[in-house]
């Protein structure tokens, strides 16, 4: 093990380089212990403050994962049902969507939910959990960041706390995850949390440029503020069914069969498919923030070994490749901790 973590290592730094990304950490965790964990380059360039494997970075949609524990935390509480409609759990459901798409045609918001037929008495909890929620719902699978987002009004509905509350205490405080706080639009924070990496983009001439986040507050498709440390944590827990049942977490970990009997690419918060000649089971999440941060969370159950990556620019891993071809292994660094472990 010890010759595979040094063999991605310098994999990782070479393409680190390549892709001149400025900072990055990493944790690589093999039967729920922390066995290799490390910063490397600049969370913050003009400070000259180096990557640590304690630094905070914005993990934009690893938020997922999180979220769908949580909705089956409820499940399990009997709050809501995955194939209950999401029109009787979601309060003025029809009023509200009929508003966002006339907003988003008045901006010219375009891809977002035009094949998303908010008037139908069939969309469930799951088909957004799995993003088959458009057109005929249960066909198709379809990436959707803003769908799933909705589902923060359906659980600040079914719970007595809200999800930001419940998050906080069902992951966050109980599994000690002292370096994750939940993201705030920038004027309600006092000052930037200390550790949290500044992001960078490459400009069109090649040079590394300062960038800013985005501004939005937390939903359950994103807005976790979080460490590879702390990861790790929320990782080992998954694992020895502390936030949720073996039952429930294998539900999470099994794909959605389509209407037609295909399996689809997405579980309950997790991307699902088999990798190399063995068809190892691959669970795996990214995150992306446009020209600010890029994470991945690959996991190989039968291994017991999982990868998080974190870095402070989006050249981890493309969008549209991930989301829309749904193989990992386009992104050239979980390829390499692919390859390096199985």
């Amino acid at each position: 093990m010890e010759n595979r973590i040094k063999i991605f290592t310098n994999i990782l730094k070479k393409l680190q380089k390549e892709y001149k990304i400025p900072g990055l950490s990493f944790a690589i965790i093999h039967k729920n212990k922390i066995i290799s964990k490390e910063g490397l380059g600049y969370a913050d360039i003009e400070n000259k403050k180096k990557a640590e494997a304690n630094t905070q970075y914005r993990i934009a949609s690893l938020t997922k994962p999180m979220s769908a524990t949580i909705i089956l935390k409820l499940v399990e509480l009997g709050k809501l049902k995955l194939d209950d409609p999401i029109s009787e759990l979601y309060p003025d459901y029809k009023e509200k969507f009929l508003k966002t798409s006339e907003l988003f045609i008045k901006k010219k918001i375009i891809g977002v939910i035009e094949n998303y037929d908010f008037k139908r008495e069939d969309i469930t909890i799951r088909h957004h959990l799995t993003h088959t929620s458009e057109g005929v719902p249960g066909d198709n699978y379809k990436y959707s960041g803003f769908l799933f987002g909705e589902l923060t009004k359906v659980i600040n509905n079914v719970s007595e706390e809200d999800f930001e509350s419940l998050i906080n205490r069902e992951i966050i405080e109980k599994l000690k995850m002292e370096s994750t706080i939940t993201c705030k639009k920038n004027e309600e924070y006092d000052k930037e949390p200390e550790r949290l990496a500044v992001p960078y983009y490459t400009d069109e001439k090649g040079n590394v440029t300062k960038s800013v986040y985005p501004l939005f507050d937390l939903n359950t498709a994103a807005g976790i503020i979080s460490t590879v440390e702390d990861l790790a944590k929320f990782d080992i827990a998954l694992n020895k069914n502390q936030i949720i049942s073996e039952q429930s977490k294998e539900l999470a970990f099994t794909p959605m069969i389509s209407n037609t009997g295909r399996t689809l690419p997405y579980g309950l918060g997790w991307f699902i498919q088999s990798y190399g000649t063995s068809n190892q089971k691959i669970l795996w999440h990214f995150g992306f923030g446009d020209n600010s941060i890029s994470s991945l969370y690959v996991k190989i159950p039968n291994a017991e070994l999982t990868m998080i990556l974190l870095a402070n620019s989006d050249a981890l891993c493309n969008f549209d490749e991930l989301a829309e071809d749904e193989d990992v292994s386009h992104s050239p660094f979980a390829k390499a901790f692919l390859e390096a472990f199985i």
